[in-house]
């Protein structure tokens, strides 16, 4: 973590400096910024992870966890009531899981291009 921490300075540093008056949506942001960490530190800056596609899909994944887990803390059976913590549209598991091999098969695919030309 300790080699990371410029990273997030960085990542924290554009991002802020982005900014324009008025609201901002934390949440939006957070994930943005997390996501740029994840694809610099792990996938080469593969930007695949950072498109509003990508934060799409992560946030609605979260909003579909955030039901099950609000579930779970109340005691209640986890049964789906939304479509996205029911596996329905754009944040079931499935869906998610698909697009993330896409990434991850693309970001592989793209390596290996990288290394047989080396």
């Amino acid at each position: 973590m300790d080699a990371l921490m410029p990273l997030f300075g960085e990542v924290g540093q554009d991002i802020a400096q982005s900014w324009q008056a008025g609201t901002r949506d934390m949440a939006v942001e957070a994930t943005s910024a997390t996501m740029r960490v994840i694809a610099t530190a792990l996938f080469s800056g593969d930007p695949r992870l950072t498109t509003p596609e990508a934060m799409d899909h992560i946030t609605a994944a979260m909003e579909g966890v955030g039901e099950a887990r609000i579930q779970a803390l109340l005691g209640m059976p986890l049964i789906p009531v939304t479509r996205k913590g029911g596996g329905a549209g754009q944040g079931s598991s499935s869906c998610v899981r698909r697009w993330a091999r896409s990434c991850a098969s693309g970001s592989v695919a793209t390596r290996r291009t990288i290394s047989s030309r080396q």
